[in-house]
């Protein structure tokens, strides 16, 4: 059975062909076959020949050599379900019904000039060994293959066989009627490169190849949108409709149509959901909410399970509200399973209303648009019809217009005052102006406001003054940590504070924002004059500004510091960045030799953004490295290289692009 099943697969290399009646034959499955003296030398399936033939800098890698077939197919398999476990799944299932769909004998099969190929080597000849073509009867066999050609194989390229199969099959249902793409998909996924490859990188290769289901996201045709943003499994997340398509996606067994005239956005879900449409005007969903039947329409938001979160209602909508009967409007939010509304307009509501809001008291009186709930009916965001003291953890807040206790997913409780209000932190009232002022909701201690010029704080027994510039609001904003210790400010003159990680006090500059850790020690800001710092095991000479959390120092002078590999680098002034007291971003007056991509280059320059996980390197010399579209590029000495996915490197730095080898 393993054998009649992988026989099937040399039909792995197809196109359409018709006789001169029309009467349907399918596809061609071709293998490169070389001969000396009338004898037979290499059989080889042309997917991996070709990858050589046009430089593809592929190397053919399915495991060790005394592996059986079916393991070299799991190997390939488990490369899928790494970067798309939904297609490595729909895979599994074409793999598990090769052995029923295959008729594996000695025959002489058409040929069927599908290959597309453009030479071959002296003494070789490309041969039909497998034909492929969809089944009429639920009976019939889907590949019929000459064993005789099968039997030449090793097993690296039966494997690959399989693979092709697999891949064609579903190629084939989305519309591929030659096996062009599919021959240079099988030699990548097959080859050693393609570990390096990341998910967004496959699905681009997916989206660019015409090799997704149209039916993947709810009916949506892929290739009717440009994918502007994917999730890190390589799902879209953001898309745009391209010009003069129409595009519609299925709800609940409903087919509803885009709006694409205005340049709306699609969103996804990781999952393959729609997450945001702009219905067409005239369409519109139906959904049930507490027994009743509602339709919404406009701009409308889904969960990941495929439930309504939000849209506009089309007509009025009774419910009951906080014990009152009320009727909604317009925007409707739902939470999940639409279990309870959270967030909606009222229309009309009992003659003065007032309503339950989050922690307050009482209830108050609030304008009855863009209202929002929690799961108990309690108002958590709204405006309200006057400024009116709230109250939150014991403080008072004085001349509130406006508030969110879902502010930043919840974490923050966030106020609109039109007064001032005094607040107690850490033990010292300080007053707050008018403005924003936003607490910790974990905690119920301040978070974030605004404080006049002059206003006095006290951190490790250092006084600070606090600069309020007016033109620039952020700038006499002062933030806080959960335990009350200010996070960041701005000095109103030098002020002596101490330094994280350091052995004493220093002075920074008057007008910079200094940040603060949560004990007291500044993490970031500029100092008065050039000076050392203690960081970790190491001394960093001549700083002018800091921020330790990044390990990020500007320094006044040349330097000498260690990498991690325990070579020593001359440096210049400037920006430095270290990790655990290694030295990773710096401008060098000499070549520094660094191992990369198992070759050692000469790097002059190296940049490390710890955020997003890439290095940028400038390197003495000609460099030939792997990109991650798994191709090999030329870099000039001097020509800034990208580093990402821990050992590739950004394509498109230079656009000559070079064989294996070259």
């Amino acid at each position: 059975m393993v054998v009649r099943a992988l026989l099937i697969f040399l039909g792995l290399i197809f196109s359409p062909l018709a006789f001169p009646g029309g009467e349907y034959i399918g596809n061609g499955g071709d293998v490169l076959e070389c001969k000396e003296n009338g004898r037979v030398t290499s059989i080889e399936l042309l997917d991996f020949y070709e990858a050589r033939f046009m430089g593809r800098p592929y190397t053919i890698d399915l495991g060790e050599e005394s592996l059986s077939v079916i393991e070299k197919v799991e190997i390939f398999l488990e490369r899928i379900d790494r970067v798309d476990p939904e297609r490595g799944e729909r895979y599994r299932n074409f793999w598990s019904v090769f052995f029923d769909e295959a008729q594996i004998e000695p025959m002489d099969l058409i040929d069927i000039p599908d290959s597309g190929h453009i030479g071959v080597p002296y003494g070789c000849g490309i041969k039909q060994a497998a034909i492929h073509r969809e089944p009429i009867r639920r009976t019939d066999k889907r590949y019929f293959i000459d064993q005789s050609f099968w039997d030449l194989l090793d097993n690296t390229n039966k494997a690959g066989l399989i693979i092709h199969e697999i891949v064609y099959r579903e190629a084939y249902n989305l519309g591929h009627r030659n096996s062009l793409t599919v021959r240079d998909f099988v030699s990548w996924v097959t080859s050693r490169e393609f570990s390096f490859v990341t998910s967004f990188v496959f699905q681009e290769y997916i989206y660019k190849n015409d090799l997704t289901f149209q039916s993947l996201h709810q009916g949506i045709d892929i290739r009717d949108l440009h994918i502007t943003r994917r999730h890190p499994n390589g799902m879209p997340e953001e898309a745009e409709v391209l010009p003069g398509r129409d595009v519609f996606f299925y709800y609940k067994g409903k087919k509803l149509e885009i709006d694409a005239d205005r340049n709306y956005d699609i969103g996804f879900h990781d999952n393959g959901h729609v997450s945001y449409a702009q219905l067409k005007f005239g369409e519109s969903i139906t959904v049930v909410y507490s027994g009743q039947s509602l339709k919404v329409d406009g701009f409308v938001i889904f969960y990941k399970d495929g439930n309504l979160l939000n849209g506009d209602l089309v007509d009025p909508l009774e419910v009951s509200l906080q014990g009152q009967s009320v009727t909604l409007k317009q925007d409707i939010s739902f939470g999940p399973n639409m279990a309870y509304i959270i967030g909606a307009d009222v229309l009309e509501a009992p003659d003065n209303m007032n309503f339950r809001v989050v922690h307050q008291p009482e209830a108050m009186a609030l304008e009855t648009s863009s209202l929002r709930f929690n799961e108990y009916e309690d108002v958590i965001r709204g405006n309200l019809l006057a400024p009116t003291n709230m109250y939150f953890g014991g403080h008072t807040i004085r001349g509130v217009d406006y508030f969110n206790a879902a502010w930043d997913w919840g974490k923050t409780f966030y106020f609109s005052t039109k007064e001032d209000s005094t607040i107690g932190v850490n033990g010292q009232l300080i007053n707050f102006q008018s403005g924003r002022l936003e607490f910790h909701t974990e905690t119920a201690t301040l978070k974030e406001g605004t404080v006049e010029s002059g206003t006095i704080l006290n951190i490790r027994g250092k006084q600070v003054i606090i600069e309020r510039v007016p033109e620039y609001d952020i700038y006499g904003l002062v933030h806080f940590h959960k335990n009350g210790i200010p996070a960041g400010f701005q000095l109103s003159r030098d002020t002596e504070l101490y330094v994280r990680g350091d052995n004493g006090a220093h002075f920074f500059r008057r007008l910079s924002r200094v940040g603060i850790d949560s004990n007291g020690f500044v993490v970031h800001g500029q100092l008065v004059s050039p000076t050392n710092l203690n960081y970790g095991d190491i001394t960093v000479n001549a700083v002018s500004e800091f921020n330790v959390n990044s390990g990020s120092f500007e320094t006044e002078v040349d330097g000498v510091y260690q990498l991690e590999t325990g070579v020593s680098v001359k440096t210049k002034k400037g920006d430095l960045q270290f990790s655990e007291g290694k030295l990773l971003s710096f401008d060098a007056h000499e070549a520094v030799p660094m191992e990369f991509q198992g070759q050692e280059i000469q790097v002059m320059q190296a940049r490390r953004f710890t955020f997003d996980q890439f290095l940028r390197f400038k390197s003495s010399e000609n460099l030939v490295l792997l990109a991650s579209d798994g191709f090999y590029y030329r870099y000039p000495a001097g020509v800034t290289v990208r580093i990402y996915s821990g050992e590739l490197v950004e394509p498109g730095s230079t656009e000559w692009r070079v064989p294996r080898g070259g």
